[in-house]
């Protein structure tokens, strides 16, 4: 079992709208991860804990870019 870290938090709480819990979010998370694997047989909870931490580090990156100034 993957121990849902602050990215996993973070990334629960986009998608639900609303804080998890460590227990909660391991629960989503084996649940999630049972109906992804109908599509996806490989995929196991540390690969998707790794999907999960890309993601929700790129959208950090996005949401921390310097906005252009207008000079003058």
């Amino acid at each position: 079992m993957v121990k849902p870290d602050r990215m996993i938090l973070r990334f629960l709480w986009r998608v639900i709208g609303n804080q998890a819990s460590q227990q909660n979010a391991q629960a989503w998370l084996s649940q999630a991860l049972q109906i992804l694997n109908r599509p996806y047989p490989t995929l196991t909870l540390r690969k998707l804990d790794h999907e999960i931490w890309k993601y929700e580090k790129s959208m950090a990156n996005k949401s921390i870019q310097p906005t252009a100034c207008s000079g003058g």
